[in-house]
């Protein structure tokens, strides 16, 4: 009871307190699991329990690791200092400490102790693996003296990855590897580039950062063009007069009486002299080289018109935290939430074509800025690094969409103003979560579809699987094939003799050794349905209307094929997407997740992907014999359906995966795994096929950022990318 008592102090409770309004849930309880029990729990970003030397300095090692992925030592931790001893070096193996990042729990539990000189307190060092199992790590002072000397044994991990829980507290260190391997290269075009910030009311202790950002851009040719909305709160009024005179690249704009951000942002923009807009909240930061990195990624591409980048946000007391980085350009994911959101910067030409910002979409003018954009302009690149840091105050989106629900009404209407001028049939709905959408798509036709289901034996999923079918099928034209490759139990011949005399049900006879691919080719060539849908026979429908769901999405025409929302019956989940590159060729988003939590900023609404399983594939059969449908030669049993998407791909088709239809999927329960040396063999095989004949696209998915890892299926951080990144950098010198 006594020990209980020591935690609750001030301190802890302020933790508490500012937690509760910045981390997840589960972090939070583990935390306080952790410090209940009296277990230092710096391994998870916390550091309750520290160690002080006599001279007032304190250390921390949180991990000393060997990773065998990456044949490399990582050891992470924190150091804070006194105010008079901020000169010391950290040496680890012999090598000064060159990676510190922001620790927000350090300085969290420590800002009564020590000086907050020093923010950047978090270090991680990382050194090729030289066959030891420990490494020194050594303080040193401004005279040469050893403070503090500990040998540490490693620990030896298969990979330095982690779950995504712990995005934010590894996103520290990450961030301090990924910025250590900038390089700035010299540029043969650099044009101006306007800045735009329309201000209202904005507390200047945020106003005052947000501007000294843009002051401490490593490009130089900005122009920095700022509306005051009429504000009413005279220190802002009064910090916008007193940078007027500040940089003659600044030019404040007064508006007499108050209108709206939207209206704002056009009058900063009619001031802009910039050849492209860069826009930017009152409240928010702009990494010191965003320009520069949008500038390169102009000389890059000359002809661009749109560049968006990845984004984090600021909690409340300044840790950068939720990382989203970001997909390429996806048009039908820009339907269901704005993910490009920020940093946007967009050529001035094209925003003068649409008139920029049109009033009465406040809460989402962004979004029906992008919209309106993309509708004259496919000239759009995507930056994969973090330029943008979003505030968390509130009143902000950043801390919770639904502090205003206006933005969500505005995005509505903005989606349904462009279904509007597209000359799209359909309905805006709003999605699982606040700021998401989706769209029900009117039918233009009911094309006859064929489900296409191979098997052998297994009566029971075989049932399951049709029954399912049967009762959660409300769209009239289809047909399903049985394909029966080899079956031999009596109890198999007895169930389909109940679907001999069923009109639309055809039961085909394949008696050939198994290879799904030709199976799948030669079923197909018996139809004559405009739609083939492959299913595999182990799988449960559960979504009502589930064909009409599908085909809904199938009948745009930019759109090749579609998936569906695959769940093993515990309800995690087995498929929301192919990702390219994960596990050498290509593994499932989010596999073994929790399917009713969201664990990305794209999760759960639809998206494009670079493919879906062909355990439940929608596909048109002029497609199909477009790209010459599943390779039987080579791809017999593996990779089959990553092959055939790819293909789909390459002949100019968007594939979409679509979660709002659902199915369980009793995964490999016909054929089983590959689990023998034939098999094994053989899955060897169709894998260096995959990987001689995509190459680069299988580690370069366009949906899918090089940030995050290609060993889990978990949208993790690329950790070990980065840490091989690093020490190839380091290597060349």
């Amino acid at each position: 009871m006594a020990d209980l008592l020591k935690l609750l102090n001030r301190r802890n409770f302020t933790t508490l307190f500012k937690a509760i309004r910045s981390e997840p849930l589960p972090m939070i309880w583990a935390n306080f699991l952790n410090l209940v029990k009296g277990k230092s729990i710096a391994s998870q970003g916390s550091t309750y329990a520290y160690a002080q030397t006599e001279t007032g300095v304190t250390l921390q090692v949180d991990h000393a690791v060997i990773s065998n992925y990456s044949d490399a030592s990582v050891v992470y931790g924190w150091l804070m200092l006194p105010d008079d001893c901020q000169d010391y070096v950290l040496k680890v193996n012999g090598t000064q400490v060159d990676l510190w990042y922001y620790r927000e729990d350090v300085h969290q539990n420590f800002t009564s102790r020590f000086s907050l000189i020093n923010r950047l307190n978090g270090f991680i060092a990382v050194h090729p693996s030289d066959g030891s199992d420990s490494i020194t790590i050594e303080l040193i002072d401004s005279g040469g003296n050893s403070i503090v000397e500990k040998k540490l044994t490693l620990t030896v991990l298969p990979t330095f990855e982690h779950l995504p829980l712990h995005r934010n507290l590894q996103y520290g260190s990450y961030t301090a590897l990924s910025e250590a391997l900038k390089v700035y290269q010299d540029k043969a075009y650099n044009p101006l580039v306007s800045i735009i910030v329309p201000v209202y009311n904005v507390d200047i202790e945020y106003l005052k950062p947000c501007i000294q950002s843009v002051l401490d851009q490593t490009y130089p040719h900005w122009q920095l063009c700022l509306c005051d909305d009429a504000s009413t709160r005279a220190d802002t009024r009064g910090y916008l007069r007193s940078i007027e005179q500040l940089d003659d690249r600044i030019e404040v704009i007064w508006h007499e009486e108050n209108r709206n951000i939207s209206a704002a942002s056009n009058s900063a923009i009619d001031k802009a002299r910039g050849e492209f807009i860069c826009l930017l909240d009152h409240d928010d930061l702009l990494h010191q080289d965003a320009l520069d990195e949008v500038v390169e990624a102009i000389n890059a591409n000359p002809n661009v018109d749109i560049i968006y980048s990845d984004e984090d946000k600021l909690s409340q007391s300044g840790f950068r935290v939720e990382p989203y980085y970001k997909p390429q350009y996806s048009p039908h994911l820009l339907l269901a939430n704005n993910y490009i959101c920020h940093l946007l910067v967009i050529r001035k030409s094209l925003g003068d074509q649409i008139g920029w910002f049109r009033e009465g979409y406040e809460g989402a003018q962004d979004h029906d800025l992008i919209l309106r954009l993309t509708d004259i302009s496919q000239q759009i690149v995507h930056i994969p690094k973090i330029l943008y840091h979003w505030r968390k105050i509130e009143g902000s989106t950043a801390l919770n969409h639904g502090q205003k629900s206006y933005a969500n009404k505005a995005g509505h209407k903005a989606l349904k103003d462009y279904l509007r001028r597209n000359d799209i049939k359909g309905k805006v709905k709003y999605g699982p979560w606040t700021g998401s959408y989706r769209i029900k798509y009117e039918l233009i036709n009911t094309p006859k579809i064929a489900i296409v289901i191979p098997f052998k034996d297994q009566v029971k999923y075989l049932r399951t699987c049709l029954s399912s079918i049967f009762q959660k099928t409300k769209y009239t034209n289809f047909e399903i094939i049985l394909v029966d490759n080899l079956s031999e139990e009596k109890a198999t011949q007895d169930y389909l003799s109940n679907y001999e005399m069923v009109d639309n049900v055809t039961i085909l006879k394949y008696d050939q050794p198994f290879n799904y691919s030709k199976i799948n080719n030669w079923a197909i060539d018996q139809t004559d349905a405009d739609v083939v849908l492959l299913l595999n026979n182990d799988i449960k429908v559960i979504t009502d209307k589930w064909l009409t769901k599908l085909y809904r999405y199938l009948q745009l025409s930019d759109v090749g094929a579609v998936g569906a929302n695959l769940l093993y019956p515990d309800m995690t989940s087995q498929h929301s997407g192919l990702v390219m590159g994960i596990g050498g060729v290509a593994g499932h988003a989010f596999k073994g997740l929790d399917s009713r939590l969201f664990h990305y900023f794209l999760d759960g609404i639809t998206r494009n992907v670079s493919g879906c399983t062909a355990a439940c594939l929608m596909v048109y059969k002029s497609v199909w014999k477009e790209v010459g449908g599943l390779n039987q030669d080579d791809l017999k049993v593996a990779f089959n359906d990553v092959d055939f998407c790819l293909k789909i791909r390459d002949a100019g088709h968007q594939i979409l995966y679509i979660p709002e239809v659902q199915l369980y999927h009793f995964e490999s329960k016909s054929r089983g795994y590959e689990d023998t040396p034939e098999k094994v063999a053989r899955f060897k095989t169709e894998e260096n096929y995959m990987k001689e004949t995509w190459g680069d696209k299988l580690t370069n998915d366009p949906y899918y950022s090089p940030n995050l890892t290609l060993i889990k299926q978990d949208y993790g951080l690329n950790m070990e990318g980065r840490i091989q990144d690093y020490l190839e950098m380091k290597e060349r010198g």
